[in-house]
């Protein structure tokens, strides 16, 4: 998802693109689930094997609310957060939002995908929908490649369930973030991202007081895939 914005950038900057455990080519420990908690957690340890500092952190979506967990929790490691379309507070609030991200994380989608990898051939089919999107069969097959393995196509749904269990955990971060004044933020949403309606650039753009927002024209709730280009 982030290959094209890597070659732009990583003339300038070390990049780090991290899979979580059971996601792309990373395995997982036997057992491992999903939680919003305990993923934050790893992604602590994972800065602090690699020992990176003055980090710029790229953020989206549900992983987005796992990523800021560390900012709050160590702002001190962070020069700057750049957010996509992302949720830093619970989302009971929203019924459409969270009813979409329990269906995902159901029993009935799982099987879908376990069965028919749906979860994978839906996300590819939305992203690829928009005019600048012209995937090769070979970055399809790059998507694909890792899902052949029926036994790793759980993990997207056990992430999604998490975020629907994890009220706490995003009641805490909200409050945490706010807190915390002096890192700067880009916050970066397409225009037909839904949840701008719903207000939630806005929330992020009063949690984090030095931000800059931009709007891509054009563009869905992947805007670092409708134009990798213009977000790097």
């Amino acid at each position: 998802m982030y290959s094209d914005m890597i070659q732009e950038l990583r003339g300038r900057f070390r990049c780090v693109a991290l899979d979580l455990p059971g996601f792309g080519l990373s395995a997982a420990a036997p057992g491992y689930q999903h939680t919003l908690t305990g993923d934050s957690r790893l992604l602590e340890r994972f800065i602090e094997a690699l020992g990176l500092k003055d980090i710029l952190l790229f953020s989206h979506d549900v992983t987005g609310s796992i990523a800021l967990g560390v900012v709050a929790r160590r702002p001190e490691w962070f020069r700057v957060v750049v957010v996509l379309p992302s949720f830093a507070w619970p989302l009971e609030s929203y019924r459409s939002i969270y009813a979409m991200v329990a269906l995902v994380g159901s029993p009935v989608f799982r099987f879908l995908s376990y069965h028919f990898n749906f979860f994978l051939e839906y996300t590819l089919s939305n992203i690829t929908k928009r005019p600048k999107q012209h995937f090769s069969e070979g970055e399809k097959q790059a998507y694909r490649g890792p899902n052949l393995d029926r036994a790793v196509r759980r993990y997207p749904h056990d992430l999604f369930r998490s975020a629907t269990k994890s009220h706490d955990y995003l009641a805490d971060l909200e409050q945490r973030l706010s807190a915390v004044k002096g890192i700067p933020a880009l916050l970066i949403f397409g225009d037909l991202d839904g949840t701008i309606k719903m207000g939630w650039l806005a929330r992020l753009e009063r949690i984090f007081p030095r931000h800059r927002s931009i709007i891509m024209k054009g563009s869905h709730h992947f805007p670092q895939i409708y134009d990798s280009a213009a977000v790097a």
